[in-house]
């Protein structure tokens, strides 16, 4: 057994020291939080998804790591060539069976139609959608069905949720719901722009979809052209697995993490069993995430109910004003457009509160799904049961 030299044992030593020293420290990523609290610090919420954070490490640990980038020591790289990334293996499999769809219905050709305006963003990738269209499966779910062609060459398409006009949709056996999203709030706020232009759902997807990821700021950071370009060339006129998978996952995180209070994603799952007033209450919500910061300092914004939410995020999913409805411009464009006039309170008031009062007493004010209105009857009210308690 060969012994070790006196300054090998002074190294063991001293990093032992340094490990049981700090052992609290970089446990705690340098932060005084407690332990149970560990995993408040490693990622945030962002659109439904979890982005992890830079964690900052100790002092002695920074100095260790920074001698070693300057040394420039490098690990040792392996050569193996049956050693992929996992994204490569998953882009080999080859693509799952279609399920058996009842019918397929053309909506439209897209290059002359107001739909192009939903995926202008794919022109930095030299991509242009070429049809639309409905596809119904066996188990009742509808998508749309978008056909594209990149640099003249390559032929491909993926499936998007068939979002109805009051913004609701299903997929694998879920039911959620899509909120539209400002492009120009901040203009709109300072009265720069007259009018509130909304992003249409394709166009919410359309991004995630050329988006390689976000960072712990929340800058979204598109994917390379020539990324993008490899993904579809292999397609050959099949589904873009790739691309759809992006779509998937954006759509899935609204359920799996439905309990995020801070979360921003514009698809929101919805329970089945909430009733029709509750319904009617997520019908075309708009996603403008304001704070008590923005109320204070703008006050009353025309053509949205700022105090839709919970007293607790007031401004943040928000109802149309009575006076107003989403409609599309020449372009395409959905924007926050009058086309009534029910009286001044109609500009600023969400019709839920003027049709039914009770909306504007107790907890009825929030429009959430907890309250009477979605287990009450309004019209023909349910017996009561009342519950006594024997102690």
């Amino acid at each position: 057994m060969k012994m070790l030299t006196n300054a090998e044992i002074k190294l063991l030593a001293e990093a032992i020291y340094m490990q049981q020293k700090e052992k609290g420290i970089h446990k705690r990523a340098g932060q005084t939080i407690r332990e149970k609290d560990m995993h408040r610090l490693f990622s945030i919420s962002y659109e439904g998804r979890k982005l992890m954070k830079q964690i900052p490490i100790s002092d002695n640990w920074y100095h260790i790591y920074s001698e070693i980038e300057r040394a420039g020591v490098k690990p040792e790289e392996t050569k193996s060539e049956e050693i992929k990334d996992i994204r490569t293996i998953l882009e080999c499999l080859p693509e799952p069976e279609q399920e058996e769809r009842v019918k397929v219905e053309k909506i439209a050709k897209v290059k002359d139609s107001t739909y192009l305006n939903y995926f202008r963003a794919l022109k930095d990738y030299d991509t242009e959608p070429l049809e639309l269209s409905i596809l119904t499966y066996t188990n009742g779910e509808k998508r749309i069905k978008v056909n594209f062609l990149t640099s003249n060459v390559y032929h491909w398409y993926v499936e998007l949720p068939f979002v109805n006009k009051k913004g609701f949709f299903e997929m694998n056996g879920n039911k959620f719901m899509f909120m539209y999203t400002p492009k120009n709030l901040k203009r709109f706020l300072e009265k720069i722009d007259d009018t509130l232009r909304l992003y249409h759902p394709f166009e919410k997807l359309v991004q995630q979809m050329i988006t390689a990821y976000t960072s712990s700021e929340g800058e979204q950071i598109k994917l390379k052209k020539e990324y993008f370009t490899k993904a579809v060339s292999k397609c050959q006129g099949r589904k873009c697995s790739t691309l759809q998978r992006k779509i998937d996952q954006f759509i899935s995180h609204a359920k799996e993490f439905y309990w995020e209070k801070d979360s921003t994603s514009p698809i929101v799952w919805f329970d089945k069993e909430v009733g029709q007033v509750g319904e009617y209450c997520f019908t075309n919500n708009i996603l403008l995430d304001m704070s008590y910061d923005d109320i204070i300092k703008y006050g009353l914004v025309e053509g949205v109910d700022l105090l839709t939410g919970s007293t607790s995020t007031p401004a943040k999913r928000v109802s149309l004003a009575t006076n107003y409805e989403i409609v599309k411009d020449a372009e395409g464009t959905c924007c926050v457009t009058k086309v009534r006039d029910k009286g001044e309170l109609s500009n600023y008031l969400s019709e839920t509160k003027t049709v039914y009062p009770f909306f504007a007493r107790t907890s009825g004010k929030r429009n959430n799904s907890a309250t009477v209105k979605d287990t009450q009857n309004l019209i023909e009210p349910l017996s009561m049961i009342n519950r006594v308690y024997i102690k």
